[in-house]
């Protein structure tokens, strides 16, 4: 796998995967979060409210409809493909960055790209745990809550950590590039 990253580690590629994640974004966001307030009478799905509570779960879901739980399966769906485009741009620019940083550590630690994968499995557990709410309901399981809820603080931080260290490799590769120019001058 990480030779197939390695090989797809281009700029194209990092630019490709990035303006499907945008588009994918806005359809997620924009199109089907419209459909489904407009089903729910003004409510967004639970990924889409930033202060939601465990204890708001069971309060909302006697509002969902038949249409408004096939709107969510649809979100559903889209959000599942939603970071795998995002995060596996950042995959690809973290292994493209890498390489050029310090030329021979990837060969050895490549594996650590892969590091922005951990934010998008948070973000697969919170979809997850959120859709086996929705479609128990009305069984409710409120430590499936607690963890849809707590999910997303792991995301954040896996996130920050990611484009924190991404940004350093920018700066070494930078660095890298610089120096050789240089050193050939």
């Amino acid at each position: 796998m990480l030779t197939s990253v390695s090989r797809y580690a281009t700029w194209r590629h990092i630019l490709v995967t990035a303006m499907l994640a945008g588009v994918l974004a806005w359809v997620v966001v924009a199109v089907i979060g419209q459909q489904f307030a407009a089903a729910t009478g003004g409510l967004k799905t639970f990924d889409l409210q930033p202060g939601l509570r465990a204890a708001d779960i069971p309060a909302q879901l006697p509002t969902y409809t038949p249409e408004s739980v096939r709107i969510y399966l649809r979100f559903f769906v889209l959000a599942f493909f939603l970071p795998l485009f995002s995060y596996g741009t950042l995959v690809l620019l973290w292994a493209l960055l890498q390489a050029r940083a310090v030329p021979g550590w990837h060969a050895r630690y490549g594996w650590s790209a892969l590091f922005p994968c951990v934010p998008m499995a948070c973000d697969w557990g919170e979809n997850l745990a959120f859709l086996s709410l929705v479609l128990a309901w009305p069984r409710h399981w409120p430590w499936l809550g607690e963890l849809a809820i707590g999910l997303p603080r792991g995301k954040f931080a896996g996130m920050i950590a990611s484009n924190a260290a991404v940004l350093l490799l920018a700066a070494a590769a930078a660095g890298t590039v610089a120096t050789d120019r240089f050193s050939r001058s």
